[in-house]
């Protein structure tokens, strides 16, 4: 089956397995139990300057842009560790709490905005770099 308009498709519960071949081009928007999911190829970005990492507790949260996946990465120069976390309570970045980047290393991961990210740095004033997707 190939469509080229939008198609409404209801699948009844429970799923039982279908067996056949869609073809799909261009871009497809799916709600999915309310959850909405885009499959397409980002067409944009949002890139950020270096950014100097604070030692204080919580770290220091990244400039906002609205993305659908960004990455965080290390300088490789850097003598510490990187621990990125997010802009909740419970999950601010400190020494030993957050997701480790050693010197040089990134993390890639997806989410809506780049200000929902902290990162925290073991030696005050090191580096990271950071960006984003968009569609």
């Amino acid at each position: 089956m190939a469509y080229t308009d939008k198609v409404n498709l209801n699948i009844p519960i429970p799923v039982h397995v279908v067996s056949s071949i869609v073809t799909v081009t261009g871009d497809v928007e799916v709600d999915i139990s309310g959850d909405y999911v885009w499959i397409g190829v980002p067409t944009s970005g949002k890139a950020r300057s270096l950014l100097q990492v604070t030692g204080a507790s919580g770290g220091v949260i990244l400039t906002s842009g609205a993305v659908i996946s960004m990455l965080v990465k290390s300088l490789k120069t850097n003598t510490g560790d990187m621990f990125v976390g997010f802009n909740v309570s419970t999950e601010m970045p400190y020494s030993g709490f957050g997701v480790l980047l050693d010197a040089g290393e990134a993390w890639s991961f997806d989410i809506d905005n780049i200000g929902r990210v902290r990162v925290f740095s073991s030696v005050s004033g090191e580096l990271i770099t950071y960006g984003g997707v968009t569609r």
